[in-house]
């Protein structure tokens, strides 16, 4: 068994917190050492006081005039995480300053998460003093697509204050520093502590020695509803959890099952899983950690789904057919971007 890790608080169902997340590419002169982040004619001066002196002071850690990335969209957790490791990507990779200003306790589940990288530094300050003339003052770099890497938005940035706005969900904005983004987004100790806990309770009884725990997220709630059936969502069903489970039986021999899903009950009556024990309510935080802490994991739909299998540190099954041929979602989306090459694809061909 690896080390139980990290979690956030997506959408393991649809109730999650909606947050607002801005995220700004700003210029910093270099006399810039203040703990007011400064934006064109706008200030953050409600910093987030778990945020520390040497976090905002960025003239410490370069001295040429570097930028710094905000961005603002709402989101579930897992829409969040793909914004806040894009942010990371995208400023590393430009030698730019990361500022992801969010209205929520981000920062409080992600303690890393403002930690200086490559000379670069982060913050992660409280968005309630944000304002429109703020937006409005910087330069907007949109995203290509949802769901669909932008080269331009890696390479092509204007040397000015930048709003990047968009849902960033491809692990090509970040996968370059993926060591750094898995260390970046450990939870705190009160969640590791927490998952730890519940999977030594959900697997009493079993000889950890001769076994190896596979992590299942499955998403339902309203992915399973005709509206999102509608815009072209598919969710797998019971071959596909079969074939996943085969699949590590024949790798692995005596396995078992950690699942956490925003449908318990649905799946304990339309699903054989074998040999399985459910999370049922837990926080979703406690949820990631305990799910991508398993040796290795079966994913479903969605991007809190997609973080598990990022996060976790064996091999991860994905369903490779989430998305009806020719719907509004399959008009934008690329499998070939969102799902990184060496995770396991099952498609309906393979059922």
């Amino acid at each position: 068994m690896t080390t139980l890790p990290r979690r956030t608080i997506e959408a393991i169902g649809v109730t999650g917190i909606v947050t607002t997340v801005i995220y700004v590419l700003y210029w910093q002169n270099q006399q810039a050492t203040s703990a007011t982040i400064s934006l064109s004619n706008c200030s953050f001066h409600d910093v987030n006081p778990a945020l520390s002196q040497d976090s905002m002071n960025i003239s410490s850690v370069s001295p040429d005039p570097q930028f710094t990335i905000y961005r603002g969209t709402d989101g579930h957790l897992g829409n969040i995480l793909f914004q806040y490791a894009s942010l990371v990507g995208i400023a590393t990779y430009n030698k730019r300053n990361g500022a992801f200003v969010i209205r929520n306790d981000f920062l409080s589940l992600f303690p890393h998460s403002v930690d200086p990288f490559l000379g670069c530094s982060f913050t992660v300050p409280q968005s309630t003093n944000v304002t429109k003339k703020l937006m409005s003052n910087l330069k907007k770099v949109h995203e290509y697509k949802v769901g669909r890497y932008g080269r331009d938005v890696m390479i092509n940035l204007p040397e000015k204050d930048i709003l990047i706005v968009g849902h960033f969900q491809s692990y090509k904005y970040f996968d370059h520093e993926r060591r750094e983004i898995k260390r970046r987004l450990t939870l705190n100790s009160e969640i590791i502590t927490k998952s730890k806990s519940l999977f030594n309770n959900l697997t009493r009884g079993i000889d950890k020695s001769a076994t190896t725990f596979i992590g299942v997220h499955i998403r339902r709630g309203d992915m399973a509803t005709k509206f999102q059936e509608h815009n072209g969502w598919r969710l797998p069903d019971q071959r596909y959890f079969t074939e996943a489970i085969a699949y590590y039986r024949a790798k692995y021999g005596n396995i078992h099952l950690i699942v956490a899903s925003n449908g318990v009950e649905w799946c304990k009556e339309n699903l054989n899983l074998g040999n399985a024990s459910f999370s049922v309510g837990n926080r979703r935080e406690v949820d990631l950690a305990l799910i991508s802490g398993c040796e290795h994991v079966i994913i479903t739909v969605g991007t809190f789904s997609w973080w598990i299998g990022y996060l976790s540190d064996g091999d991860v099954i994905y369903y490779k057919d989430f998305i009806k041929n020719n719907s509004r979602v399959d008009r934008s989306f690329s499998t070939v971007d969102f799902f990184p090459p060496h995770w396991i694809p099952i498609a309906d061909k393979d059922l």
